[in-house]
């Protein structure tokens, strides 16, 4: 186990098993709606969060600054289904790392991700 703590905020079940299995060895909880989501935030830390764009309750990409804000030092990776020309400035702006599409969230995706913050943890140990 690499030693990850990953919180998805996504309300679609397909979606999360697909990102739970690509995340294998790695903690995962899950959250279907930005309420749940934000009390794991108030709970427990994590390194990596993937919050879905279009949420029952929210506006996933409005409500990054505020999760941003609650776990500061969380690499937040936000996913939707559509992602369009300028988005992924818009993610930035809001402190998220990037925008991805749900089609590329498979196990390589995901192991590179990963690899990426655990890099950056040991830079920063």
């Amino acid at each position: 186990m690499n030693g990850l703590s990953v919180l998805v905020i996504d309300d679609d079940y397909f979606d999360c098993e697909t990102i739970k299995r690509g995340l294998k060895g790695e903690t995962v909880s899950v959250a279907n709606d930005l309420k749940t989501g934000m009390e794991y935030l108030n709970k427990y830390k994590f390194d990596l969060i993937l919050l879905d764009v279009n949420l029952p309750d929210a506006n996933g990409l409005a409500a990054l600054p505020y999760v941003k804000q609650i776990c500061c030092k969380a690499k937040i990776i936000m996913i939707s289904e559509n992602v369009y020309s300028g988005l992924d400035e818009i993610v930035k702006a809001y402190g998220g790392v990037t925008i991805a599409p749900k089609g590329v969230l498979g196990k390589e995706y995901l192991q590179k991700l990963t690899n990426e913050i655990l890099e950056s943890k040991a830079v920063f140990s």
